[in-house]
């Protein structure tokens, strides 16, 4: 730890965060809960859970309780459904935090 700490300026803003196979959305939920301070992190594992990710078997012993699907459908999220919308997925997590979908279509240039 001291070589790191000797290497990295006492002024870096950079926390480095590994994404979990299968985890891009949870791992960039948990970079903004750093950025906001809102500890403790929980694991990306569980957000995705939440979030309703959908596993190949293969690769469901990656995250707790995982939910399988068919070849092709791996690492969605079922975040069109009620229960796995992120604000209500957050909300259940004790998470303080609110998302709001919009399309590319319609955010300023």
């Amino acid at each position: 730890p001291s070589f790191f700490m000797s290497v990295v300026p006492s002024d870096s803003r950079y926390v480095p965060l590994v994404m979990q196979d299968f985890c891009a959305i949870p791992a960039c939920i948990s970079m903004v809960m750093l950025r906001r301070n809102l500890l403790p992190l929980v694991p990306q594992e569980l957000l995705a859970h939440h979030l309703g990710l959908l596993l190949p078997k293969a690769s469901s012993r990656l995250v707790f309780n995982a939910r399988t699907c068919a070849v092709g459908e791996e690492g969605r999220l079922q975040t069109h459904e009620g229960r796995f919308q992120p604000s209500v997925a957050l909300s259940t997590l004790g998470i303080s935090l609110r998302f709001q979908f919009v399309p590319v279509s319609e955010m300023d240039a």
